[in-house]
């Protein structure tokens, strides 16, 4: 039995590698939006109003084809107040990957025998996922009062931010068009950990307090080892203890001065009720502060290995093969990058593109996921962090009703 479910399988694959079973064909087509680039035909909107609305994501780059006009036309693309980009006859044109600050009004006007034959103005919304937030600590140096959390977030729209408890002493403030910026008291967060998630229509990216529970001798599950972070970004560091004895923090080895005056790494003593607080702030990495950071107290300790870097990596795990009963289900591949993930997308046997479902609140390594109906054949994962490309291969065999087979 074992060996005919094993030689059943393998069929499969080979079939399904082959499209030969359950599969449908392909149909070929000159202007297709893939995962680097998103395809604009002027010919589909000629009839409409304007201004046109393009949603672009961040780091996609745009393909403008005149695939259904006149062979002759000399077309210009551009904004009112920048250079002009010309498209002769049926040739495509492809812009240079899009960045947020490229949002804005865009005229594509095309001529014949220099006679203007249409304009169209195009409003260009470049939409781009919330950064990684950074944490810092703020009023650290009012004596009478917790010190504060402080998330800053970048996106396109404009992020918001939200907490793991939300309060109503919560502050928010917006920097600029693409910054927000929020505030939460560390009293609220005096007996757990804290995070803070940047939000907008592109997805959320999350950042956790590297927060140690020294009312416990071993690691609990949302307590981190090791921490990867970009040079001159902030870094937060805390360790808490229900009882009246005192905590130090140790880098390399190394006690660490309680003050913050003029310190390279402030650390900030703090409690309220029974719980005692110790913060290690930075406000700007540097290669300087590698290295094992310590906080002992009776006897505990906990540490965390810190590793500042300006390089990018980026690795995925995903299976080779997956056999499945039913058409709709899910992929899924573990995926693992720094500083964030920009580009997530699986490419389907037809050749469609869809954006990964992603993890919500993961802040260094997640599960991305294709959830759908699914077809017989090759898929393909698309990634893309800190300028690093990734793409991975699986074979889907979705097995036919109709087909006997114990799977």
């Amino acid at each position: 039995m074992m060996r005919r479910k094993r030689y059943t399988i393998a069929a499969a694959l080979l079939l399904c590698a082959v499209n030969a079973l359950c599969s449908d064909g392909n149909t070929n087509q000159k202007c297709v939006s893939s995962w680097e680039a998103d395809c604009f035909q002027p010919a589909h909107h000629l009839n409409d109003p304007d201004p046109v609305s393009l949603n672009l994501s961040a780091s996609k780059k745009l393909l403008i084809s005149l695939e259904g006009l006149p062979n002759d036309l000399v077309c210009q693309w551009g904004r009112e107040q920048g250079p002009l980009m010309n498209i002769n006859g049926n040739v495509s044109m492809v812009t240079p990957r899009l960045s947020r600050t490229d949002s804005g009004m865009y005229k594509l006007t095309c001529k014949s025998q220099e006679k203007t034959i249409f304009s169209k103005t195009v409003d260009l919304r470049v939409v781009e996922r919330p950064s990684k937030p950074k944490m810092s600590l703020d009023h650290i140096n009012d004596q009478y009062t917790s010190p504060y959390f402080k998330c800053i977030s970048e996106g396109s729209p404009r992020s918001s931010i939200e907490w793991s408890r939300p309060s109503k002493r919560d502050r928010r403030k917006d920097i600029d068009d693409w910054t927000a910026e929020s505030s939460a008291t560390t009293s609220n967060y005096a007996y757990s950990g804290a995070m803070c998630c940047a939000k907008n229509d592109e997805g959320q990216e999350c950042t956790q307090l590297c927060d140690f529970d020294l009312n416990t001798a071993s690691m609990k599950p949302d307590e981190v080892s090791s921490v990867t972070i970009s040079p001159s970004e902030p870094l937060v560091l805390r360790c808490r203890k229900n009882d009246d004895s005192s905590s130090i923090w140790e880098h390399n080895g190394k006690v660490l001065a309680e003050t913050c005056a003029g310190n390279e790494i402030c650390i900030k003593k703090d409690k309220h009720v029974e719980s005692r607080m110790v913060y290690a702030f930075i406000r700007s990495v540097t290669s300087q502060h590698n290295g094992t950071y310590t906080c002992k107290n009776s006897g505990r300790s906990k540490s965390v290995d810190v590793h500042v870097t300006a390089e990018s990596f980026l690795s995925s795990q995903l299976p080779d093969h997956f056999v499945i009963t039913e058409t709709s289900s899910c992929l899924a591949a573990n995926v693992s990058y720094h500083p964030v993930l920009q580009l997530c997308y699986w490419e389907a046997p037809d050749g469609s593109f869809t954006k990964c479902i992603r993890d919500k609140t993961a802040t260094k390594q997640r599960t991305v996921k294709y959830c759908g109906p699914l077809q017989s054949g090759e898929y393909k994962l698309h990634l893309e962090a800190g300028g690093k490309t990734e793409t991975k291969k699986t074979i889907v065999c979705v097995l036919c009703r109709n087909l006997v087979c114990h799977c």
